[in-house]
């Protein structure tokens, strides 16, 4: 019988926890669309942009005609920067704990360890096909990823057809 109130108990702490929980959310949604609508407001689009077609401008936001997709303002804030620069919230700069320095040329004074992975570049891979019903005779090479030079042989290969097109052209 004692288990009962205790069951109640924990039920109702959770449930005001969840309450709780939900009306902070809601009241720190709403302060954030308060903040960015006022700064909308605020300032004026020059023109709106797709981001995918960056070069070409429009005077009202809508749908781009190139991708389908929402036009994206450009403010009279932004003009001074250039394409292609990168931009991060600083709130999110904060938290993350990045650090901004002038550039120096030096020596590192410490020793630096890196992980990584060694690997082929598969761009320079060929394919080799003899495009006949064959049999290898001989392997030349064994090893995968064992590097070949030009006119090294690969294989000897007996196909066949190409034995019976010889005997049929002497």
């Amino acid at each position: 019988m004692r288990r009962l109130p205790q069951i109640i108990l924990l039920i109702g702490t959770f449930a005001l926890g969840v309450a709780a929980t939900f009306l902070i959310m809601r009241r720190h949604a709403g302060e954030s669309t308060t903040a960015t609508d006022s700064s909308a407001q605020e300032a004026k689009a020059l023109y709106w942009y797709d981001p995918m077609v960056p070069q070409q401008h429009f005077d009202a936001p809508g749908k781009s005609p190139f991708m389908d997709m929402q036009l994206v303002p450009k403010y009279a804030g932004d003009a001074g920067a250039a394409s292609g620069t990168v931009r991060i919230d600083p709130r999110l700069v904060q938290n993350l704990g990045v650090r901004s320095a002038k550039v120096e040329r030096g020596a590192l004074t410490r020793n630096v360890r890196a992980t990584g992975t060694v690997a082929f570049d598969e761009r320079s891979v060929a394919v080799v096909q003899s495009r006949v019903a064959g049999i290898v005779d001989k392997l030349w090479v064994r090893a995968p990823l064992t590097q070949v030079k030009r006119g090294e042989p690969l294989l000897t290969l007996i196909a066949p057809d190409w034995t019976a097109a010889q005997d049929r052209a002497m």
